[in-house]
């Protein structure tokens, strides 16, 4: 591993853990974005929650051409992001670029990770659109979190960016996983497709990490959070510690009924906010720094050579 990929955060693993919320600072939470195009508004409003190999949906069906139109509308929304040079920007270039390599990965059941990277997918945009739309009651505690972060700017590019994670990962995958199932169209588990993602993943790290460095906060490739008790891990194994937590936590889920139903996902939203709220404070600028004015500055200089 080189330098950036073994940027290191800390294991933050425990079922429910509450930190202390980050430093305050300036709320900037004007997010412009362009009107979502109607095919992509047609394609989300119509998906199917489990993959349909006769959907008249492309993304239902899971054809390679769903994976594109993520891609489309991922780089959308970070055009805008990035010309604000908005915190919430890190997270969503490492997303896209996590995104945009999944059709490059070998994989045995295409359909099933095409429409479940739809789904999940649109869970990231329904609440991003929710929170700057104002209607912020719609939207999961995690992602409040994570999205008022980015507004207050007080943390760092590194906590944008696993706070983001967290709750795409910890929460939204998990979910998006009840409502796919495990199973392939052809009745097999899905699980071997699932974890064949980690390896892309794994390798992803370093120059997602170069990348964000040096667009968006030339300290995400530099900074070391304090542990937190049993050690430390690097970006990629984050991303499969936390995918093979939401595979087992969508399992369970799906398996139980009722009442116990309901208490496994609640349980999912308070572990995925408690993870947020430690991550917030481990990566405040008041912790850390060096401060957003600094990574303000880095990015317009970054977005003006890019012209």
């Amino acid at each position: 591993m080189s330098r950036t990929t073994t940027t290191c955060v800390a294991v933050i693993a425990m079922a429910t853990v509450l930190g202390q919320s980050g430093c305050g600072g300036r709320e900037d939470s004007a997010v412009a974005l362009p009107p979502a195009p109607k095919a992509w508004q047609e394609l989300s409003d119509t998906l199917p929650p489990a993959v349909n190999l006769g959907s008249p949906n492309f993304c239902g069906r899971g054809d390679e051409g769903c994976v594109t139109a993520i891609v489309g509308e991922m780089k959308r929304r970070l055009q805008a992001l990035i010309a604000a040079c908005h915190h919430n920007a890190a997270f969503a270039l490492l997303y896209l670029q996590v995104t945009r390599s999944v059709p490059d990965a070998p994989f045995v059941s295409r359909p099933f990770l095409n429409h479940l990277d739809a789904v999940f997918a649109r869970l990231y945009f329904r609440s991003f659109d929710a929170w700057y739309e104002g209607r912020r009651a719609q939207v999961p505690e995690v992602w409040r979190i994570t999205f008022e972060a980015a507004d207050k700017r007080s943390v760092t590019g590194l906590g944008d960016m696993l706070l983001g994670m967290n709750a795409h990962i910890s929460r939204d995958l998990t979910f998006a996983l009840v409502d796919t199932g495990l199973e392939t169209p052809d009745g097999r588990s899905a699980e071997p497709d699932f974890n064949a993602v980690n390896r892309l993943l794994i390798g992803l790290a370093d120059p997602i990490v170069r990348d964000v460095s040096g667009r968006l906060d030339p300290t995400v490739g530099e900074q070391v959070l304090p542990l937190t008790g049993t050690g430390l891990l690097n970006l990629g194994q984050l991303f499969v510690q936390w995918r093979g937590e939401a595979w087992q936590n969508a399992a369970r889920i799906l398996e139980a009924r009722g009442a116990e139903r309901r208490r496994l996902e609640q349980a999912v939203d308070e572990q995925a906010a408690g993870r947020a709220r430690l991550i917030e404070s481990l990566t405040s600028n008041l912790v850390v720094g060096p401060g957003a004015e600094a990574r303000d500055r880095f990015c317009r200089r970054s977005s003006r050579r890019r012209s």
